[in-house]
């Protein structure tokens, strides 16, 4: 109860930075929420079935991948303490999810049923603003990844990955962090242990 508790007041806070919700809506709003708890291995949900997850990290990490068609993984993104995690644009559209989010660690996640996004946002103004603001996440994190993909060096993008993912990169298993760049793992040791010759080169 107590961890029930906990995640939902980080929550509310979470929407409170991005929404005035009056006191009437949050009641409502957290009658239609539950907590799901992942064991190391566990998914959140899976590609090639429909979801309407939407979720809130408060403890562990989720690692969120592809799989393309000849079965390799390709790793979409990370979630962790404070994240989203949710199929959405596949909610949206009522399909299958494309992708899988797998958790890497115990997890705790505060889940929304994202079919009832409709009539939260014709209940009140407030959680129409919230899914915009959510979705303008969404929205900059995906075009931020594409600007990096197309327009940085190799070497570039794996110094920006350390910087954006520094409070959880060492939680992630090299092999990982190669799949989300799109190399292999020697590749990513190769690069790494470059830059550390030229640090100590140039006496850093």
């Amino acid at each position: 109860m107590t961890e029930t508790l906990s995640s939902f007041e980080r929550v509310k806070t979470f929407i409170s930075e991005m929404s005035n919700v009056p006191p009437l809506e949050w009641g409502h709003f957290l009658l239609n929420l539950r907590l799901v708890q992942l064991k190391k291995g566990e998914r959140l949900f899976s590609a090639g079935e429909k979801s309407t997850v939407v979720g809130y990290v408060t403890r562990g990490l989720i690692y969120t991948f592809y799989l393309t068609e000849d079965g390799k993984s390709v790793v979409k993104n990370f979630a962790w303490e404070g994240r989203l995690i949710s199929p959405y644009s596949d909610l949206l559209q009522g399909r299958a999810s494309t992708f899988t989010a797998e958790a890497l660690e115990p997890c705790t996640v505060v889940v929304f049923d994202g079919s009832k996004l409709a009539e939260f946002q014709s209940r009140h103004v407030c959680w129409e603003r919230l899914t915009r603001k959510c979705a303008e996440r969404i929205v900059f994190e995906r075009e931020r990844r594409e600007y990096e993909s197309l327009a940085f060096s190799l070497e570039k993008q794996i110094a920006s990955f350390y910087e954006q993912y520094a409070p959880i990169v060492g939680r992630i298993p090299q092999y990982l962090i190669a799949r989300y760049l799109g190399i292999t793992p020697v590749a990513l040791s190769r690069i790494q242990s470059r830059k550390v010759q030229a640090l100590e080169h140039n006496g850093l």
